[in-house]
């Protein structure tokens, strides 16, 4: 698992280099992994992380994101990373999504932040990052609810 996270990491901070600030990119990544990320204009990036076939501990959906030189990922049990989207409503990203509650978190996550034109990183309750999606690019990951949904 640390593996395929790493990589999916690595993946991201070579994407994070080039990116357009604040525009929504979402594509395959390999082994059945897809992945929606944004980077701000501070060079901070988001990046959600979809395991598109079977889940297990080995395999799951999860949230990275990256500032400055450090890694902050959501299946690190050391890790709380939430989100407030639009200043109204605060979402969470699981460690796992292999319970009903994870399922249901996540889902819950994925439905906010596929609208949201603002969004707030809070990683272990500190304010760390602001994305501010411009409008075309929502659309990159309007079916995110779809395609990345977790089920118990």
């Amino acid at each position: 698992m640390k593996k395929i996270l790493l990589s999916a990491l690595l993946i991201t901070t070579s994407i994070t280099a080039s990116a357009v600030p604040n525009f929504w990119n979402y594509g395959y990544v390999n082994m059945g992994y897809s992945e929606a990320y944004i980077v701000n204009t501070k060079k901070q990036s988001l990046a959600i992380d979809c395991y598109n076939d079977e889940r297990d501990s080995e395999h799951d959906h999860g949230v990275s994101f990256e500032s400055g030189k450090k890694d902050y990922w959501s299946g690190d049990d050391n890790t709380s990373i939430s989100f407030l989207l639009d200043g109204k409503k605060v979402v969470y990203a699981p460690s796992s999504t292999l319970t009903r509650s994870g399922s249901n978190t996540w889902n819950e996550f994925v439905k906010g932040i596929a609208k949201a034109r603002k969004i707030e990183v809070y990683v272990n309750d500190r304010k760390k990052a602001i994305f501010r999606p411009k409008k075309a690019s929502i659309k990159q990951v309007a079916d995110l609810p779809k395609e990345c949904s977790a089920s118990f």
